[in-house]
């Protein structure tokens, strides 16, 4: 399914790019956000590598993202995937496993199990449609400075197969679809309604 998503991504931009005789060109900002985000301004077409650390007690989850704008009359398109996810041990979680009789081997080992369960992660995509250039620029710069709040959530029937998907908080603007963005079970609404939404 996450390929079919990225061959309609990739067909529609295509095809939205054809119709010129201008040539195309995409912005290749590496891993420079403030490139990617001078692009949104005006969705212009670019992509950039984000990496995302989020600090934790006992982990640092670090997960590097592709992200890439697109545009056609009306909309601004973000396709998003996760390219790798990883969790490390933070300095005071090592210093309390030595402490308690770890060795380096045993908690490299446990690591290794801990990462294992990121790997189903690691290649979903999704996309993202906004109605501006704002709302997508808004919505970027919150990711960039890790104050985006909430998420999309997309109700699998059967699993895999997406039925309908919805955001909340800073995602309530966004139609967004895709594998990237968890699953819940059950029907969406009543989901959303458990969890205060």
């Amino acid at each position: 399914m996450k390929s079919l998503v990225f061959l309609v991504f990739v067909v529609f931009f295509v095809a939205c790019s054809s119709g010129s005789d201008a040539p195309y060109t995409v912005q290749d900002c590496q891993t420079d956000f403030s490139c990617f985000l001078t692009a949104a301004s005006s969705c212009e077409p670019a992509h950039v590598l984000f990496t995302d650390v989020m600090p934790g007690a006992k982990y640092h989850q670090k997960t590097v993202h592709y992200y890439e704008l697109k545009s056609d009359a009306e909309n601004c398109f973000v396709y998003m995937q996760i390219l790798s996810m990883e969790k490390v041990y933070s300095d005071k979680a090592i210093a309390l496993l030595v402490e308690n009789g770890f060795t380096e081997d045993m908690i490299a080992e446990a690591q290794v199990k801990a990462n294992k369960a990121l790997d189903q992660y690691e290649g979903k995509d999704g996309v993202c449609t906004f109605n501006s250039s704002d709302a997508t620029l808004t919505f970027l710069t919150k990711l960039e400075q890790g104050t985006l709040e909430g998420n999309v959530f997309c109700e699998h029937k059967p699993v895999g197969t997406i039925v309908s998907c919805r955001g909340v908080e800073d995602w309530k603007d966004a139609d967004c679809r895709g594998l990237i963005f968890p699953a819940v079970t059950g029907d969406l609404g009543t989901y959303l309604g458990s969890k205060g939404y």
